[in-house]
């Protein structure tokens, strides 16, 4: 049976822990560097004058549906040409692609990096690293990433495995803000890690944070600092929020539940 909360309980107003914010001053960017795990193939051909291109900026894309908007007449018997292609580490967190830059979020050994490359020759601009210890409880064989990044108005925000919220700076991979969302809210040990991928609406980030912390939690996407907090007795699921628009108004959609306790979940419906 699926359960349904329509407001919270309770809002959460005061932050436990507001990040350090970094002022980023003006610095060239660097340039895309070719490095060990990356091989080419061919040189990209431009895209026909008037064709349809839109970015895949985020989880799903940019609806957050799997849909795209281009439309493809034909590969030919051989497929798509293969450009070029990058070894990576563990994950299951999708590639994202924005500003001609492609954002790819994996685990090597005892790091998760998040890297920048080029998508016309896959070289790579910038690696941002954090150490990482996390070790499933179901024996999947893969301990790495699982939220796809979020690229919105020159920022990538990052939800690591175990918990970290980065906000990373598209062009450089300078860290803007960070926090340490399992440590700040005492968020038990999770089943499959930290799964679900943020949302950037506006000025605003949603996050499916997961009792004890805020169920939803909603930070100002420039400083990390949280705006609200719904509370509720659900855990963090593997669902990412969603904006959907019904009644004649848009609404905040989560499904949450995972390992909580009490052990029901269900779909938490949010005014943003």
């Amino acid at each position: 049976m699926l359960h349904a909360l329509l407001l919270p309980a309770l809002l959460q107003a005061d932050d436990p822990a507001p990040p350090e914010v970094h002022e980023l001053s003006p610095v060239e960017p660097p340039a895309a560097q070719v490095f060990d795990e990356l091989t080419t193939h061919r040189a990209p051909r431009a895209l026909p004058e008037g064709a349809p291109a839109e970015e895949w900026a985020s989880f799903l894309g940019p609806r957050r549906d799997g849909t795209s908007l281009e439309r493809v007449t034909g590969w030919g018997a051989g497929g798509p040409p293969l450009l070029w292609e990058v070894e990576v580490g563990e994950g299951y967190a999708q590639p994202v692609v924005a500003e001609g830059r492609v954002i790819v979020h994996h685990r090597v050994g005892a790091q998760v990096h998040t890297d920048c490359l080029d998508a016309e020759t896959g070289r790579r601009y910038w690696r941002h690293s954090l150490p990482c210890s996390y070790r499933g409880d179901y024996p999947i064989g893969d301990d790495g990433t699982r939220a796809t990044p979020t690229v919105d108005t020159g920022f990538v925000y990052v939800h690591g495995v175990e918990g970290d919220l980065v906000c990373l700076e598209l062009a450089t991979g300078r860290v803007r803000w960070q926090r340490d969302l399992r440590e700040e809210f005492g968020l038990q040990h999770m089943f499959f890690g930290v799964v679900s991928s943020p949302l950037v609406v506006g000025e605003r980030l949603f996050v499916n944070v997961g009792a004890p912390g805020p169920e939803v939690a909603c930070f100002d996407k420039a400083n990390g600092r949280l705006v609200w907090g719904a509370d509720g007795p659900w855990g963090a699921s593997c669902a990412s929020p969603m904006l959907a628009r019904f009644g004649g108004r848009a609404w905040l959609v989560v499904m949450t539940g995972g390992a909580s306790r009490p052990p029901p979940g269900g779909l938490v419906v949010l005014r943003p």
